[in-house]
């Protein structure tokens, strides 16, 4: 269950969820700040839109072009799926 999120320098914030606006394509100072891999601004993800990090995922913008609505949608979808199905 997710309880919240410890960040890198090990400072903590405790919540039962959490959907990231990164601001911006291509800004990652959030996700560094996670401890997430981020190669160029790009968040890397597996075809789960799961990140490194067990439990956390990235769809739209931040993972790279194209840079559309309909692409992030379709991830958000992917994600979605993914945590409540476990596949």
């Amino acid at each position: 269950m997710f309880n919240g999120v410890e960040f890198v320098d090990g400072a903590t914030d405790e919540f039962s969820g959490m959907f990231i606006a990164l601001g911006t394509a291509g800004s990652d100072a959030f996700a560094r700040k996670l401890g997430l891999y981020a190669e160029n601004g790009i968040i890397t993800v597996d075809k789960n839109m799961q990140t490194d990090i067990p439990g956390f995922y990235a769809a739209g913008d931040c993972t790279g072009a194209p840079f559309q609505v309909a692409k992030a949608v379709y991830q958000g979808m992917t994600a979605a799926y993914h945590i409540i199905n476990k596949e």
